[in-house]
């Protein structure tokens, strides 16, 4: 069955931004004298963004997978969670374009993974991207000496059945009909609980469905 619904998502989240850049490859090449370099710097811009969103579906795809062969392969290092944070919001700026964004970020220190904790959080802001039109606040403080990274939005919520599929099962949606209107893998939840735990953290989640969601990241301290 998970294979069934891997085929089924990977395959229905790739054709949009093969298609965009296979489209714009085109144009250019047969209407390359005939186009203007605005056009032409537009075009290359929406490709790198296509780009880009395959690159971080790649990404989480692999580490899905070594999550199934029973190893993340994670290198620990010490980290300023304000500075990851940061990296993850900056690898959004095409996205986050005309969004309301708040960031409140202490210096705090933790030890992980860092690459995939921004993969993690960049993740969790994505899906606030995707699930509300209101405000998104990324906050990071210390609670007690314990790192905390919340991501926190305006969204319809998750209800608690939903919610413990999309920890528990990876290329799980949300909203899994034919008709769904927001797009996405189905693993940034699945990927953040793993990649946390595997840490030495946890995530939390505060969510009900027309109330919005707060997704924590409780990262190890030093």
């Amino acid at each position: 069955r998970m294979k069934s619904e891997f085929v089924s998502v990977v395959s229905h989240e790739l054709r949009t931004p093969v298609t965009s850049i296979k489209g714009g490859v085109a144009t250019l090449m047969t209407n390359w004298g005939a186009i203007g370099e605005q056009v032409k710097l537009e075009l290359l811009e929406s490709m790198g963004t296509q780009c880009d969103r395959l690159s971080r579906m790649v990404s989480q795809i692999l580490t899905a997978s070594g999550i199934q062969r029973g190893g993340l392969g994670l290198k620990p290092t010490l980290f300023s969670v304000a500075v990851v944070a940061q990296a993850a919001v900056d690898s959004l700026a095409d996205k986050l374009a005309g969004r309301e964004l708040s960031c409140d970020f202490e210096e705090v220190y933790s030890s992980g993974d860092e690459e995939r904790l921004t993969e993690v959080i960049a993740a969790l802001i994505e899906n606030s991207i995707e699930f509300t039109t209101g405000r998104i606040r990324v906050e990071v403080k210390s609670v007690l000496g314990t790192p905390l990274l919340s991501v926190s939005d305006e969204g319809p919520g998750i209800d608690p059945e939903t919610l413990s599929r999309l920890l528990n099962q990876p290329f799980s949606q949300a909203d899994s009909s034919s008709t769904r209107q927001v797009g996405g893998l189905g693993l940034s939840l699945y990927l953040a609980r793993q990649v946390a735990e595997a840490s030495g953290g946890r995530l939390e989640v505060d969510t009900a469905p027309d109330r919005g969601s707060v997704f924590s990241l409780v990262l190890r301290p030093v």
